[in-house]
């Protein structure tokens, strides 16, 4: 109560409104076409390129929540939205998620959009496609997503791909050297309307199935591909007691028995190495060779420093001077877990570990953020913990966001990580009575394995907080990357 007194008022127009379905202007410090590809992060292979589709992209809600099976159109309220990104979550209000910038259109009509709550966005990019589409494949990789995506290039509709991610083929759309409209409907929605929470060993409880973290949460990639056989995933092994390495390449288009030349260039830390050999392609296309490696420096907690890089290459063991195939380049550690009896041993040390669960990939665009893991990496550190256990009890599509960035910096920083596994509890009440849920557990499975193998700060996996088991020699991982529900004794701890 009482009075108030204001001094000269002055008034400013601060934006002018949308008599008709707008879009949005390039947002403030953008500089350049966002929507171009010219400087974004490439690589130019032999035989392939890989370009990163990651950045700003026109971004609308799906008005009315239905779909009629065609794009917007170019100029129909469009706003900017960023991939990968993770949307707010509904239900709460620390969730750090990113914003859209939405079409000021939509308040002018009356439409009320509330971002926070929006399950369907639409995205759409438009760029030259490179002169190399020519002659090869044309594939659309996304390496995170919650939970659907529809891909339409200039309108036609290409194909679909759910989580956790995959690729869509686009060959027969691609026009090189043309100017084309990529557009996507990406959707957030649970598989299952219902979960089961096991709150103890006799009691479980059924509630509403919630996408937490949703959109397309890891990196968008653009990969122009050969024909026939080509490196659709590669890896190493390495053993310390050995003073050996195996590459590991798995070939899409080859053939149970077929031989092949495996070469990898290996730089870092420092100097370069170059390892080739011929291997046998098992009945999943997986081609290995093991090569001894005695002045290898080890990737450990106190040294994280040492990381490698290798860029493996296939052909065909009578025709080893063409090449098939050139994968992007990977990183890699050179180290080897191990359990003798009750010890854990890390390049052949005992090594005792002090866990801490960490929500840098289950929380928001922001904790997982590759400088606020690292963040996060020194602060553990601080306080004398040297071992980091995902926080999310499931691998159910928004449990996490951004894998890549967060393991990347636990590569760096020399802390060691437990990634969560799928439970078998999300695949039926009866997973081992029926055979489809055996095959999406296993899928499920053999795709996190490949997004993890590569990272040496990854030295156990989780199917929940108090179930570890520790990847080495006994890991119960197979060569084609399908993983046992129940593996030996030897190999839980």
């Amino acid at each position: 109560v009482g009075t108030v007194t204001f001094g000269p008022v002055s008034v400013k127009v601060t934006r002018r409104r949308m008599a008709k379905a707008e879009n949005m202007p390039v947002p403030d410090g953008v500089k350049g076409d966002p929507e171009s590809i010219d400087d974004a992060w490439r690589f130019e292979g032999k035989t392939r390129t890989r370009i990163c589709l990651n950045g700003l992209w026109r971004a609308r809600p799906l008005q009315n929540g239905t779909f009629a099976g065609s794009v917007p159109n170019e100029i129909d309220a469009w706003g900017w939205g960023k991939i990968p990104g993770v949307w707010k979550r509904p239900w709460d209000f620390s969730s750090r998620g990113q914003a859209f910038d939405v079409s000021l259109w939509w308040e002018e009509s009356g439409v009320k959009i509330d971002a926070d709550q929006q399950n369907e966005w639409w995205y759409r990019r438009t760029f030259t496609m490179p002169k190399s589409a020519s002659g090869r494949r044309t594939l659309l990789t996304f390496t995170g997503l919650s939970t659907r995506a529809q891909v339409f290039v200039d309108g036609v509709r290409a194909g679909e791909v759910s989580f956790p991610g995959g690729e869509v083929d686009i060959t027969s759309c691609a026009k090189p050297g043309r100017e084309q409209t990529i557009a996507m409907l990406v959707t957030a929605y649970p598989q299952e309307k219902d979960k089961l929470d096991f709150n103890a060993a006799d009691r479980a409880d059924k509630t509403a199935s919630v996408v937490k973290l949703r959109g397309v949460t890891g990196d968008l990639y653009l990969d122009i591909v050969p024909n026939g056989v080509r490196i659709a995933d590669a890896w190493v092994e390495t053993s310390v007691e050995r003073h050996e390495i195996s590459f590991f390449a798995s070939l899409e288009g080859a053939h149970d028995g077929e031989r092949f030349r495996v070469s990898a260039d290996v730089s870092g830390c420092g100097g370069k190495t170059s390892f080739s050999g011929d291997g046998t392609a098992n009945a999943d296309g997986v081609v290995k060779f093991s090569a001894p490696w005695r002045d290898a420096k080890l990737w450990d907690i106190h040294t994280p420093e040492n990381l490698y890089s290798a860029k493996v290459s296939v052909a065909r063991a009578e025709i080893s001077n063409v090449v098939l195939d050139e994968a992007p380049p990977f990183r890699f550690g050179f180290r080897e877990v191990k359990i003798d009896g009750r010890d854990l041993l890390l390049n052949g040390t005992r090594v005792h570990l002090r866990a801490l669960t960490c929500a840098s990939m289950t929380r928001g665009a922001d904790r997982a953020r590759k400088a606020a893991a690292l963040d996060t990496c020194r602060r553990m550190k601080d306080l004398g913990f040297n071992f980091a256990i995902a926080d999310n009890y499931d691998l159910l599509p928004g449990s996490f966001s951004h894998i890549d960035s967060v393991l990347d910096a636990f590569d760096e920083a020399g802390m060691l990580y437990a990634f969560t596994m799928p439970h078998m509890k999300d695949f039926g009440d009866c997973l081992m009575d029926r055979p489809e849920n055996v095959a999406r557990y296993r899928k499920l499975a053999a795709w996190a394995v490949s997004r993890i193998r590569r990272h040496p700060s990854v030295i156990a996996f989780t199917t929940s907080h108090n179930s570890v088991g520790y990847t080495g020699d006994q890991n119960p991982q197979r060569l084609d990357g399908t993983y046992d529900p129940y593996p030996p004794d030897k190999t839980s701890a």
